[in-house]
């Protein structure tokens, strides 16, 4: 059996010290540099988007979704009545109305301050691209789903990140 040799912790310690020393200067600039990126945004009150209850949460794995892998979700779905009206939560202009693949009828307003409300599952948008739409005004409505609820997916976000819609207005119902 080989004999093991001594190991040295002197010189092992300040590099322990100076990567975890290191690891919290990093996670404190990514914190500061979130606080920074949410204040940038300011609050926002949002207003429904549509009769129905909230089914997936933000954060919240739904295994019908995610193919057997853990995957958040980035926004909040309502499940609603077939053939729902799906309003605007805000003042904005329409960033894009129509088709993405396997998301249905998508809507992207607008709303300011770095603000955009992404809108999917509708059957039939009542908007076009570069619109200017008051808060309440129809952007559209959720397909025939016979018997069975429709789904409209929200997404809220502030830049590039996405913000948790229910945390974000005391309007949302």
């Amino acid at each position: 059996m080989a004999k093991m040799g001594k190991m040295n912790t002197t010189l092992q310690t300040p590099r322990l010290f100076l990567a975890m020393g290191l690891a919290l200067l990093l996670a404190g600039c990514m914190l500061i540099a979130g606080q920074v990126k949410a204040q940038n945004c300011g609050m926002t009150h949002l207003a429904s988007v549509v009769d129905g209850n909230v089914w997936q949460g933000y954060g919240e794995v739904n295994p019908a979704y995610s193919n057997g892998q853990p995957l958040a979700s980035r926004g909040i779905v309502y499940m609603t009545d077939a053939r729902a009206q799906v309003a605007a939560p805000a003042d904005g202009i329409v960033e894009y109305a129509g088709p993405v693949d396997n998301m249905g009828q998508v809507v992207i307003l607008n709303i300011g301050r770095d603000y955009r409300v992404v809108l999917a599952g509708l059957s039939q948008v009542s908007v076009e691209t570069g619109q200017t739409i008051r808060i309440h005004d129809r952007l559209g409505h959720m397909p025939r789903a016979g018997k069975e609820p429709s789904h409209l997916y929200m997404e809220l976000r502030c830049g590039e990140e996405t913000v948790n819609p229910l945390q974000s207005s005391i309007a949302m119902r």
